[in-house]
Protein backbone atom coordinates (compact mmCIF):
# COMPACT_ATOMS: atom_id res chain seq x y z
CA UNK A 1 0.00 0.00 0.00
CA UNK A 2 3.20 2.38 0.95
CA UNK A 3 4.87 1.21 -2.61
CA UNK A 4 1.34 2.27 -4.30
CA UNK A 5 0.50 6.04 -2.82
CA UNK A 6 4.37 6.82 -3.28
CA UNK A 7 4.23 5.99 -7.02
CA UNK A 8 0.50 7.82 -6.79
CA UNK A 9 2.35 11.44 -5.52
CA UNK A 10 5.33 10.25 -8.02
CA UNK A 11 3.01 10.48 -10.98
CA UNK A 12 2.87 14.73 -11.25
CA UNK A 13 6.66 15.01 -11.25
CA UNK A 14 7.34 12.17 -14.01
CA UNK A 15 4.25 13.71 -15.75
CA UNK A 16 5.60 17.20 -15.81
CA UNK A 17 9.39 15.73 -16.09
CA UNK A 18 7.86 14.58 -19.70
CA UNK A 19 6.26 17.49 -20.53
CA UNK A 20 9.45 19.54 -20.13
CA UNK A 21 11.06 16.90 -22.16
CA UNK A 22 8.80 18.05 -25.08
CA UNK A 23 10.30 21.45 -24.86
CA UNK A 24 13.40 20.22 -25.55
CA UNK A 25 12.20 18.13 -28.25
CA UNK A 26 10.90 20.88 -29.58
CA UNK A 27 13.55 23.42 -28.99
CA UNK A 28 11.47 26.54 -29.83
CA UNK A 29 7.68 27.70 -31.09
CA UNK A 30 5.77 26.54 -34.15
CA UNK A 31 8.24 25.74 -36.82
CA UNK A 32 11.49 28.54 -35.23
CA UNK A 33 13.91 26.24 -33.96
CA UNK A 34 16.82 27.75 -31.15
CA UNK A 35 19.90 27.37 -32.80
CA UNK A 36 19.03 27.38 -36.43
CA UNK A 37 20.31 29.53 -39.25
CA UNK A 38 18.35 32.61 -39.96
CA UNK A 39 19.21 31.98 -43.66
CA UNK A 40 16.19 29.24 -42.94
CA UNK A 41 13.59 31.50 -42.23
CA UNK A 42 14.49 34.22 -44.53
CA UNK A 43 11.20 34.11 -46.66
CA UNK A 44 9.24 34.47 -42.86
CA UNK A 45 11.00 37.13 -41.60
CA UNK A 46 11.92 40.99 -41.94
CA UNK A 47 13.79 43.55 -39.88
CA UNK A 48 11.23 46.54 -39.24
CA UNK A 49 11.87 50.00 -39.41
CA UNK A 50 13.77 51.30 -36.18
CA UNK A 51 14.19 48.01 -34.63
CA UNK A 52 17.66 46.26 -33.81
CA UNK A 53 19.52 44.90 -36.78
CA UNK A 54 19.44 41.01 -34.69
CA UNK A 55 15.51 41.41 -33.46
CA UNK A 56 13.53 39.59 -36.58
CA UNK A 57 10.08 39.94 -37.05
CA UNK A 58 7.92 36.74 -38.56
CA UNK A 59 5.63 37.93 -40.77
CA UNK A 60 1.92 37.12 -40.48
CA UNK A 61 1.52 34.65 -43.10
CA UNK A 62 4.73 32.74 -41.91
CA UNK A 63 2.87 32.69 -37.92
CA UNK A 64 -0.39 30.11 -38.00
CA UNK A 65 -1.51 31.53 -34.19
CA UNK A 66 -1.15 35.13 -35.61
CA UNK A 67 -5.01 35.62 -34.78
CA UNK A 68 -3.44 35.12 -30.91
CA UNK A 69 -0.34 37.14 -31.51
CA UNK A 70 0.19 40.41 -31.70
CA UNK A 71 4.41 39.55 -32.58
CA UNK A 72 6.75 36.71 -32.85
CA UNK A 73 10.42 37.72 -32.69
CA UNK A 74 13.46 35.54 -33.16
CA UNK A 75 16.29 36.99 -31.75
CA UNK A 76 19.81 35.78 -33.13
CA UNK A 77 23.21 35.83 -32.17
CA UNK A 78 25.93 35.87 -35.11
CA UNK A 79 22.55 34.98 -37.30
CA UNK A 80 21.58 32.08 -35.26
CA UNK A 81 18.24 32.14 -33.38
CA UNK A 82 18.93 32.52 -29.29
CA UNK A 83 15.68 33.36 -28.59
CA UNK A 84 11.88 33.73 -29.83
CA UNK A 85 9.74 35.82 -28.15
CA UNK A 86 6.12 35.68 -28.57
CA UNK A 87 3.88 38.63 -27.78
CA UNK A 88 -0.06 37.85 -27.03
CA UNK A 89 -2.72 39.97 -28.15
CA UNK A 90 -5.44 40.22 -25.72
CA UNK A 91 -7.13 38.53 -23.10
CA UNK A 92 -8.93 35.98 -24.82
CA UNK A 93 -5.74 35.10 -26.83
CA UNK A 94 -3.58 35.10 -23.53
CA UNK A 95 -6.27 32.45 -21.90
CA UNK A 96 -6.25 30.03 -24.95
CA UNK A 97 -2.55 30.13 -25.67
CA UNK A 98 -2.25 29.75 -21.60
CA UNK A 99 -3.85 26.66 -21.97
CA UNK A 100 -1.83 25.30 -24.83
CA UNK A 101 1.90 26.15 -23.61
CA UNK A 102 0.01 23.92 -20.27
CA UNK A 103 -1.13 21.43 -22.12
CA UNK A 104 2.13 20.79 -23.84
CA UNK A 105 4.33 21.64 -21.03
CA UNK A 106 2.75 21.21 -17.53
CA UNK A 107 2.00 24.00 -15.38
CA UNK A 108 5.20 25.87 -14.81
CA UNK A 109 6.76 26.87 -11.72
CA UNK A 110 5.21 30.64 -11.08
CA UNK A 111 8.26 32.67 -9.50
CA UNK A 112 6.20 34.16 -6.04
CA UNK A 113 5.48 37.83 -6.09
CA UNK A 114 3.33 38.48 -3.07
CA UNK A 115 2.33 42.06 -4.72
CA UNK A 116 0.53 40.68 -7.90
CA UNK A 117 -2.94 41.47 -6.61
CA UNK A 118 -2.67 44.40 -5.32
CA UNK A 119 -2.57 48.18 -7.30
CA UNK A 120 -0.52 48.85 -9.68
CA UNK A 121 1.50 47.29 -12.28
CA UNK A 122 3.15 43.86 -11.02
CA UNK A 123 4.99 41.30 -12.82
CA UNK A 124 4.30 36.88 -12.71
CA UNK A 125 7.02 35.13 -13.97
CA UNK A 126 6.04 31.37 -14.62
CA UNK A 127 9.09 29.25 -16.23
CA UNK A 128 9.42 25.81 -18.07
CA UNK A 129 13.54 24.93 -17.39
CA UNK A 130 14.36 21.79 -19.84
CA UNK A 131 17.84 20.74 -20.50
CA UNK A 132 18.33 23.09 -23.61
CA UNK A 133 15.38 25.36 -23.39
CA UNK A 134 13.93 28.11 -21.17
CA UNK A 135 10.44 28.85 -21.51
CA UNK A 136 9.59 32.10 -19.66
CA UNK A 137 5.74 33.48 -19.25
CA UNK A 138 6.12 37.21 -18.45
CA UNK A 139 3.21 38.58 -17.33
CA UNK A 140 2.37 42.22 -16.28
CA UNK A 141 -0.81 42.66 -13.99
CA UNK A 142 -2.17 45.75 -14.12
CA UNK A 143 -4.62 46.35 -11.64
CA UNK A 144 -6.62 49.81 -10.67
CA UNK A 145 -9.01 50.20 -8.41
CA UNK A 146 -12.16 52.60 -10.08
CA UNK A 147 -14.81 53.54 -7.57
CA UNK A 148 -13.39 51.34 -4.77
CA UNK A 149 -13.68 48.36 -7.01
CA UNK A 150 -10.09 46.50 -8.19
CA UNK A 151 -10.32 46.26 -12.18
CA UNK A 152 -7.87 43.45 -13.66
CA UNK A 153 -5.97 43.63 -16.61
CA UNK A 154 -2.49 41.96 -18.25
CA UNK A 155 -0.53 42.01 -21.11
CA UNK A 156 1.60 38.65 -21.44
CA UNK A 157 4.46 37.73 -23.56
CA UNK A 158 6.05 34.28 -23.78
CA UNK A 159 9.96 34.03 -24.08
CA UNK A 160 11.66 30.32 -25.70
CA UNK A 161 15.65 31.25 -24.56
CA UNK A 162 18.34 28.38 -25.47
CA UNK A 163 20.19 27.41 -22.69
CA UNK A 164 21.83 24.13 -23.93
CA UNK A 165 22.80 22.37 -26.28
CA UNK A 166 22.36 19.04 -24.93
CA UNK A 167 20.86 15.93 -27.66
CA UNK A 168 17.79 15.46 -26.22
CA UNK A 169 16.02 12.21 -28.36
CA UNK A 170 12.69 11.28 -28.71
CA UNK A 171 9.14 12.41 -31.00
CA UNK A 172 6.33 15.10 -30.04
CA UNK A 173 2.83 14.11 -30.01
CA UNK A 174 0.58 13.99 -33.09
CA UNK A 175 -1.12 17.30 -33.17
CA UNK A 176 1.24 18.99 -31.35
CA UNK A 177 0.47 22.82 -31.24
CA UNK A 178 2.95 24.48 -30.28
Amino acid sequence: MKKLIFLALLLPVFSNAQSVKQLDIKNGFLKFRLGDSLSVYYNDIYVPEGKLKDQYEVKEEANPLHKYTDKVVLIAKNDIVTEIDVFLRDEASIRHIDQMVTQAYGPGNEIPNPDKDTEGTNLVCTTWKGDRVLLMQMQHNINHKVNGIMTRGRIQALLFTKIGDTKVDGDLPDGFAL
